[in-house]
């Protein structure tokens, strides 16, 4: 068996891509139950502007704005809401 020393396997570009792909995933799965556990309300599968404001405001006057906007940022088809499992093309 020959010696490979760590260098020798980071080099490899094979070894980069698989592990690129890995954190990819791993962000992706993060972001998707991190939506899910917001999306209180109703389970729809949605993350709307008022769910925004109940998980994050901790019971302090937020314009409401803040709440739309941040929606309007991610939301891809203009409908006012998030659709949690096609936040990984976020």
């Amino acid at each position: 068996m020959a010696n490979i020393s760590k260098a020798d396997l980071l080099s490899d570009q094979r070894l980069q891509l698989a592990f690129e792909m890995i954190d990819k995933v791993w962000k992706t799965n993060l972001i998707i139950f991190g939506l899910i556990y917001y999306d209180k309300q109703d389970g729809s599968g949605y993350i709307t502007a008022d769910e925004l404001q109940e998980v994050f405001s901790n019971g302090k006057q937020v314009q409401e704005n803040v709440w739309v906007d941040l929606i309007k940022e991610v939301d891809k088809n203009s409908d006012g809401k998030v659709n949690v499992f096609g936040a990984y093309s976020l």
